[in-house]
């Protein structure tokens, strides 16, 4: 089945990342995105077709499509957008929570009377866009703002654009931390019911605000800024422990004091001195 005739378009999306295409080359983008909304997000792979949907001679086409080959994501037999594949998904979940909501209401309106009446009632209220008529729409729409926000999926991905400008702005923001900080984003948006106008957009700005990495607290002549933590009574076994293996100038954490080379360290005196008599000649110094 085709998809509907209503699609959203963010202008500003669009023109950000297209400064630079030609003229040519951003007719036969447009063109392309408009067959893979008809088409469940692709088109065929193979040259002929693929002329066709631009409106291009075959030699035309065999010239632009290094350039518009980066905007999909490209097979042997397909030719896919993954933001078209985004909003037929959020077009479909919409869709579904609307009938959802939709007989529901009618069952509460009409009670216990025939349900059937209650699901022609609820297929009467849907609407193929997920938000207002296009009458009712700003200019655009598939790679810019709708006039109403729509509910952000439990399942929402970032896109590989939105992935790239956040490991740009936020380096710190990978592995454990990450994955962590994208669960606290999908359970904020199932337990608020969040809404927004560029899903990509509020989960960047959700993503920026991640706590940075704890670092040791500034040392002034070997005593911290603030009044140091008290000092741990800890037995030698567990002073040897934390020394074992450091060596001058290597990572150490500040909860212990000042550097053991310093000569401020937390440990025991006599901790210190067998941990200076075991470095090598002129490193502990």
């Amino acid at each position: 089945m085709k998809s509907g005739n209503w699609m959203a378009f963010y202008v500003g999306d669009y023109t950000k990342n297209t400064l630079t295409l030609t003229t040519r080359q951003h007719g036969a983008y447009l063109l392309l995105i408009l067959a893979c909304w008809q088409n469940h997000g692709s088109v065929d792979a193979d040259d002929a077709t693929l002329a066709s949907a631009t409106k291009m001679s075959a030699e035309d086409w065999r010239r632009e499509k290094p350039k518009l080959a980066p905007y999909f994501e490209t097979t042997p037999e397909k030719w896919t957008h993954r933001r078209v594949l985004d909003e037929l998904a959020a077009m479909a979940r919409l869709r579904s929570e609307r009938s959802v909501a939709g007989r529901r209401g009618a069952a509460k309106r009409w009670g216990g009377h025939a349900e059937a009446k209650a699901e022609a009632l609820a297929e009467g209220s849907q609407n193929d866009a997920p938000s207002p008529s296009p009458s009712q729409s700003p200019t655009g729409s598939l790679e810019g703002r709708a006039s109403r926000a729509r509910l952000i999926p439990e399942d929402w991905q970032p896109a590989e654009a939105d992935l790239a400008a956040l490991r740009k702005e936020r380096p710190d923001v990978v592995g454990e931390v990450y994955e962590r900080r994208l669960r606290d984003y999908r359970d904020w948006c199932r337990a608020k019911a969040v809404t927004s106008h560029d899903i990509a957009s509020t989960w960047r700005s959700f993503m920026r605000r991640t706590d940075p990495p704890k670092e040791s607290p500034p040392w002034r002549n070997g005593k911290t800024a603030d009044p140091p933590p008290t000092i741990d009574a800890n037995s030698d076994d567990q002073w040897r422990a934390r020394l074992r293996g450091y060596k001058a100038g290597g990572r150490w954490n500040g909860m212990f004091g000042p550097r053991p080379e310093s000569g401020h360290c937390y440990a025991p005196p006599r901790i210190l001195e067998e941990w200076r008599e075991a470095q090598p000649q002129g490193k502990a110094a």
